[in-house]
C-alpha cells in the first residue's frame, strides 16, 4: 500500500532515484559466494555475485530435455 501511494505522489525522477538506491543497497549487502551445483548432469562451480544470479544459479538443475534429446 505504501509503495502504491508513493508511486502516485512521487514524480518519475524521484521514483527512479529510489529504485536505483534500492538496487545498489541490494547489491552492496549481498553476500557473494562460490557454490558447486549440477547443471544438466555436469558439476559446475559458479560465483554468485548478486541476488538475481543466486535465484538463477543457486540450486541444482535437473536434466535439460533438449540436451537429453541429443
Amino acid at each position: 500500500m505504501l509503495t502504491a501511494l508513493s508511486k502516485q505522489l512521487m514524480p518519475p525522477w524521484m521514483q527512479s532515484i529510489a529504485r536505483r538506491a534500492k538496487l545498489e543497497r541490494s547489491l552492496k549487502t549481498f553476500e557473494r559466494r562460490v557454490v558447486t551445483h549440477r547443471f544438466g548432469g555436469i558439476d559446475l562451480t559458479v560465483s554468485l555475485c548478486d541476488p538475481v544470479g543466486a535465484e538463477w544459479y543457486g540450486q541444482d538443475s535437473g536434466h535439460l530435455a533438449e540436451i537429453t534429446f541429443f
